[in-house]
């Protein structure tokens, strides 16, 4: 169960900003597709500034790497906060600085010259930055903290899991020549309360108990839809099968009768774990859409070569996604 946003939010938060500090994020738009559209959408109080500058900033702007301000009034931090944590979204950093400036500091650090060549650094990835930072020379470190620009940076390093840094000059040698102790802890940030989690599951397990009783006539229905062969689909196998499917609707919050007789359709037309294929898996986490028609919509905003790709790949055998 994730954490409620504003929760795990005002966690990072104190984790990260103990004085007045803002609380800033560098996103990675290429590491999830769903990004980009996100950030289109976020308000001007986010100031969300691309990394790239020019040509570049046009040409690769759905790829590129942006600054942003996380706060509870931004959708896009919302989100991340309830879906994005074990997904590698991107880093954290703490400062008291305008984000121009932040800016101007990140710029410095995209490309590097190694034996000769041009290197892109990903330091924006929050599994590259704890090796960088823990491998850099005290005074390239003290350089990436910005002297006293940044104040402490963070990476999720799990599922409740926070990776914060810190780097200090720990005597009068050091803090002559720039350089910098970096100190790090892992904190483990508060789970949602039990109280949220059992309405939410009690709900959802009502809402199954309720779809018993048509279990019989949903797998009819689903035989007549999808001309099902009688020979293939014993009235057993077919109904097993359409109890895990609707196991598995509920499992993904679908609510309206619509959508609970779409999706063991979906699971005949592409297989039990068509919700593994990555497209289907961001989709069906999205919090921005309306309660229904969820799975019509997934079918129209999805290519449709993306369905022939699920239709291939969907791993046999059954899913392992069900209400306990």
């Amino acid at each position: 169960m994730a954490l409620r946003p504003p929760a795990r939010l005002d966690a990072l938060r104190r984790a990260l900003c103990p004085g007045n500090e803002t609380l800033y994020a560098v996103l990675d738009t290429a590491i999830d597709d769903t990004l980009y559209p996100r950030l289109q959408e976020e308000p001007e109080t986010s100031q969300a500034r691309c990394l790239y500058d020019g040509d570049a900033a046009v040409r690769y702007a759905r790829y590129a790497p942006y600054l942003l301000r996380l706060h509870a009034d931004s959708p896009l931090t919302r989100h991340w906060m309830a879906h994005g944590w074990p997904a590698h979204w991107g880093i954290f950093c703490a400062a008291s600085s305008p984000p121009d400036a932040l800016k101007r500091h990140f710029k410095r650090f995209l490309s590097q010259s190694h034996q000769g060549k041009t290197v892109w650094l990903r330091f924006y990835d929050p599994r590259v930055l704890p090796k960088l930072l823990a491998e850099l020379p005290n005074g390239a470190r003290s350089d990436f903290f910005g002297q006293t620009l940044i104040r402490h940076f963070g990476a999720p390093s799990g599922e409740h899991t926070l990776w914060k840094a810190s780097a200090h000059s720990e005597g009068w040698l050091q803090r002559a020549v720039n350089a910098a102790q970096l100190h790090t802890q892992t904190l483990t940030l508060p789970c949602a309360t039990r109280a949220h989690m059992d309405t939410e599951h009690l709900a959802r397990r009502l809402l199954r108990a309720n779809l018993a009783p048509r279990e019989a006539d949903i797998a009819q229905a689903l035989r007549d839809m999808l001309k099902l062969d009688p020979n293939e689909w014993p009235e057993a196998s077919l109904l097993a099968h359409t109890q895990r499917g609707l196991d598995q609707a509920i499992f993904h919050g679908m609510q309206t009768d619509q959508d609970i007789l779409a999706f063991p359709t979906f699971r005949h037309l592409y297989g039990e774990r068509f919700t593994e294929f990555p497209a289907v898996k961001r989709f069906l986490a999205r919090t921005d859409l309306p309660v229904a028609p969820r799975m019509q919509y997934m079918m129209l905003e999805l290519p449709m070569a993306i369905w022939h790709v699920v239709q291939r790949r969907t791993p046999a055998g059954p899913s392992t996604e069900r209400l306990d």
